[in-house]
C-alpha cells in the first residue's frame, strides 16, 4: 500500500512542478506583453519613427555615423532605441537561461513587432560603439521571413 502511495506522491509532485513552471513561464510572457503594449514603449515607438520620417538623410546619417556632430538632439531618440533593445535582449536572456522557450516567444512577439525592430531600432543601435548583433541576430533566425534592412542608412 505504501508503494502506491509513493508512486501517487509522485504523481501530484511532479503535475505540482510541471503546473509551476506553466505558470511561471505565462507571467513571464504575460509581462513581456504588457511591457510591450505599455504607453512608454508606444511614446519609443512613435519618438523612432518620427525621427525616421521627418528628419533629412543627412540628419539620419550624421546620428548613425557620430561624426563632428551635436548629439544633444539625439538624446532623446536614444534613450527610446534602448527602451526597445532592453526589452528584446531580456526575451532573449530569458531563453538562454531556458526560462522562455522559442515557441512561447512566437506566440508573444509579433513579426511586425520584430519588423520595427530590424527597421527603425538596429540602424540606431548599430551607430553605437558597443553594438552587439546578438539580440537582432536572434531574432532574426527566430523570425526567418522578416527582411532585415541591414544597411537602410
Amino acid at each position: 500500500m505504501s508503494a502506491v502511495a509513493a508512486c501517487f506522491a509522485a504523481i501530484f509532485s511532479w503535475r505540482s512542478t510541471h503546473i509551476a513552471k506553466q505558470t511561471a513561464k505565462t507571467n513571464l510572457a504575460l509581462q513581456i506583453r504588457n511591457a510591450y503594449s505599455s504607453q512608454k514603449m508606444y511614446e519609443s515607438m512613435m519618438a523612432i519613427r518620427e525621427f525616421f520620417e521627418t528628419c533629412k538623410d543627412e540628419t539620419i546619417l550624421h546620428y548613425l555615423n557620430r561624426k563632428e556632430y551635436d548629439l544633444d538632439g539625439f538624446v532623446s531618440v536614444d534613450q527610446h532605441r534602448r527602451r526597445f533593445v532592453h526589452l528584446y535582449h531580456n526575451i532573449r536572456i530569458l531563453n538562454n537561461a531556458g526560462l522562455l522557450d522559442k515557441k512561447t516567444i512566437k506566440k508573444i512577439v509579433m513579426p511586425e513587432e520584430v519588423e520595427f525592430l530590424f527597421k527603425y531600432v538596429e540602424p540606431l543601435d548599430k551607430a553605437l560603439p558597443l553594438h552587439s548583433p546578438a539580440t537582432f541576430d536572434f531574432f532574426q533566425k527566430l523570425f526567418p521571413k522578416v527582411n532585415r534592412l541591414n544597411d537602410t542608412y
